[in-house]
């Protein structure tokens, strides 16, 4: 579980966003699908090579952009077009949605294992108090892009409950090059990327099955293949991701789409604070069949 100051350092962060713009703290601020609108309606630039250029910081909707800081509920336009609100699920995303987004499991004990292990999550989250990596997808966007020709690198910041731990960074090679034989399963995963239209598609493998894929009990095998999907349109970046898992999926698993905005170019990222695995042992038990 995240120490104290962890929290402490999210306060103190989003104060300085409303700190450095005084003025603008007394206004109404623009709602997040206000935001999105704006933001996308300007030019796409790209690079050299003709593809969309994705570097730069990219914040949620609804914080602020001159401070790298937590300033409110992050927002989402979905599909029908209205405004959502969604809580961070270690970058899941699951909205307020008639439906909630859970994976279809091939066999009734496996859907029924993810309901179990959903319900004691306080237990059973292997990042919630282990200090272990979300992985992929469950990091979902990255905080940070840094693009050359021939990769790009994503960053993540510890900003939410369910992050990675620490910053963790991902190198993403898009020159063409064949996943890795030789690399064992980690949380990240074994990533490729190439570009379909404005689109960079990233191709993962060798994923570390202890992971989840969602926060909600989303087990995987071995099997584990994941695509991430990242448009830039003006100054907002969507990010989708697909599972694939022939050995417990009835069926492909599609995150909800998340976009968002580019910080200015005053914003930075915060210095970490550790994650500190203090709490686990006084959990008391009966908190293993509480529900989230």
């Amino acid at each position: 579980m995240r120490s104290q100051p962890f929290i402490y350092s999210i306060l103190a962060v989003a104060a300085l966003g409303l700190v450095s713009n005084p003025a603008g703290a007394q206004q109404k601020s623009p709602s997040p699908a206000a935001m999105v609108k704006a933001a996308g309606a300007k030019p796409t630039p790209h690079t050299p090579d003709g593809h969309p250029d994705l570097n730069g910081i990219w914040l949620l909707p609804g914080i602020v952009s001159n401070a790298f800081g937590y300033g409110g509920p992050p927002g989402e336009v979905s599909a029908d077009g209205k405004e959502h609100t969604v809580y961070f699920d270690g970058r899941g995303f699951v909205g307020q949605s008639p439906t909630p987004n859970l994976p279809s499991y091939n066999k009734p004990e496996l859907d029924a294992k993810r309901k179990q292990l959903d319900a004691s999550a306080n237990h059973s989250d292997p990042a919630r108090y282990s200090c272990q990596e979300t992985g992929v997808p469950r990091s979902g966007a990255p905080d940070k892009i840094v693009q050359t020709a021939k990769e790009v690198i994503f960053l993540y910041q510890q900003t939410f409950e369910a992050s990675p731990p620490g910053s963790t960074f991902r190198a993403i090679p898009t020159d063409g090059r064949p996943h890795r034989k030789d690399v064992d399963p980690s949380a990240m995963g074994d990533s490729v990327g190439h570009w379909e239209g404005d689109t960079l598609v990233v191709d993962v493998t060798k994923i570390d099955e202890s992971t989840w894929f969602c926060m909600k009990g989303c087990f995987h095998s071995d099997a584990m293949h994941v695509t991430e999907r990242l448009t830039r349109k003006g100054d907002t970046l969507t990010y989708q991701a697909t599972v694939e898992d022939p050995k417990v999926l009835a069926k492909p698993w599609n995150s909800y789409p998340v976009t968002r905005i580019l910080a200015g170019p005053d914003a930075s990222l915060p210095t970490d604070v550790p994650c500190i695995d203090s709490d686990k042992p006084y959990i008391d038990d009966s908190s293993r069949t509480a529900p989230l």
